[in-house]
């Protein structure tokens, strides 16, 4: 997977993608998404403790199992891998305009086990008007979405829990019978 990220960035940069992929809304977690049984599987002696404050409280995937499940990705099964990809695609984005907020405000801090984020996090007042962008551009489409998706989320996800990708992954599952204008959200996220 380590591919997908961006030519020439560091392993920091791949480190710093992964911990923001987590604090994404749409970042897989354990419970009720594709990669359940593969991070039960595969990551069982992770922390398990969801951390997405760009998205909400409770929201996104933990850290540690978002990073068990990059480093097992060739024991993934396909939707899974799908839906780290996707994940972690988003994050590249963020990743990109953070990078430089990460070095300049997280320099001191260990990368890993989402220490850089939680320290972006910790820090956000001080982030650049680039990273700040990014995340409000997610936080933007997060918003479209829920707005285009309500009526589809009530008919055929009721009872799931938003973040972590739980939400978007049933709305793919039933991606024929939706509405068209959740389907056109969807296709942008």
């Amino acid at each position: 997977m380590s591919g997908t990220f961006v030519p020439g960035r560091t392993a920091a940069f791949a480190r710093t993608a992964v911990a923001l992929a987590a604090l994404l809304p749409t970042a897989p977690s354990t419970a009720e998404d594709a990669c359940a049984a593969d991070a039960a599987r595969l990551c069982a002696g992770a922390n398990q403790t969801r951390t997405a404050p760009f998205a909400g409280p409770g929201k996104g995937g933990s850290v540690e199992v978002l990073g068990c499940l990059r480093a097992n990705q060739s024991k993934l099964t396909a939707a899974c891998q799908q839906q780290l990809a996707a994940a972690l695609h988003k994050a590249e984005d963020v990743a990109v305009e953070c990078e430089g907020d990460a070095n300049r405000l997280c320099a001191d801090v260990e990368p890993g086990n989402g220490r850089v984020a939680a320290c972006l996090v910790q820090k956000q007042s001080e982030l650049s008007q680039s990273c700040q962008g990014a995340i409000n551009t997610v936080r933007l489409k997060t918003s479209q979405l829920q707005a285009a998706c309500a009526a589809d989320v009530n008919t055929f996800c009721t009872g799931i829990e938003m973040g972590g990708g739980r939400l978007v992954a049933c709305l793919r599952g039933h991606l024929s019978e939706i509405s068209g204008d959740c389907r056109d959200a969807l296709s942008k996220w």
